[in-house]
């Protein structure tokens, strides 16, 4: 049984040499022989991932204190996604779309909701029950 390819979006990316990571959220990073500061939107440390010398997949960005987002980071010569901003748009249209077998039906509520003190991803709703989901992410090391 094969599976069939869906594009959910399309992102223009880049390679470029991680130089040092600045903070959680940010790395300088060098392409083409000059040097930019790069967004992260991963909160996870990813030290196996982002360190110098690695490569990373990035996008350009316009404003804010950073030039280019980081949206990806080669692993063995495959790309790996690690921008959870691009993660959960593709979630939200595959959700919106009915292509995920075990959500079909459910509709997305909200985003980034508050239950207790904690952030829930989402809340969701499938006739009349409804539910929590957290989205959750990983890149398999070969």
């Amino acid at each position: 049984m094969g599976c069939e390819m869906i594009v959910i979006d399309k992102v223009n990316v880049f390679k470029c040499l991680i130089l040092r990571r600045d903070s959680r959220v940010t790395a300088l990073v060098k392409h083409g022989g000059n040097i930019y500061r790069a967004l992260l939107r991963n909160t996870g440390r990813l030290y196996d991932l982002i360190y110098p010398d690695s490569q990373v997949l990035c996008s350009l960005r316009s404003g804010g204190k950073t030039s280019m987002n980081i949206v990806g980071v080669v692993v063995n010569d495959e790309a790996a996604l690690i921008d959870t901003y691009i993660q959960m748009r593709s979630f939200e249209k595959a959700c919106s779309r009915d292509l995920i077998p075990w959500l079909k039906g459910y509709v997305i509520l909200g985003r980034e909701v508050k239950v207790g003190g904690m952030r829930i991803d989402y809340k969701i709703r499938r006739n009349d029950t409804e539910g929590y989901l957290e989205l959750k992410s990983a890149v398999l090391l070969r």
